[in-house]
């Protein structure tokens, strides 16, 4: 499995720039994915921090943030985070991956469980 995550990892940073090129721009063409996004936004807006898992270069955590959403972004790829960085300085960006979170949850809606809150080095934050 570590093996299968450092080639991951290493694809990534290898098409960080190419990735960026093409896709960073991808929403501005997507009107449904920015509906549901705007919808998100206008439901978590003021529950704390949301984290965009497998954030690439960060343009939805930028959508998200310019909406009033506390956002991070995370990526396992070294370069997509720094690439992040550098187009979002007012977002932060960190390395690595979900499944090394601590991350508790509650039933939400309907009974179902929902993650809800996660264990960040450092601070506690809130995802709905």
């Amino acid at each position: 499995m570590a093996e299968n995550l450092e080639q991951t990892r290493k694809s990534y940073d290898l098409v960080a720039e190419e990735y960026v090129r093409r896709l960073y721009h991808e929403l501005e063409n997507m009107p449904l994915d920015c509906e549901v996004l705007e919808c998100f936004a206008a439901a978590v807006r003021d529950q704390g921090l949301v984290c965009e898992i497998g954030c690439g270069p960060g343009q939805v955590a930028r959508y998200l943030h310019e909406r009033g959403v506390a956002v991070v972004g995370l990526d396992l790829s070294p370069r997509m985070v720094e690439l992040a960085r550098q187009l979002h300085p007012g977002i932060e960006f960190q390395e690595g991956i979900w499944r090394s979170w601590k991350l508790r949850t509650r039933p939400g809606p309907g009974s179902s469980p929902s993650i809800r809150s996660f264990a960040f080095p450092g601070q506690r934050s809130s995802l709905s």
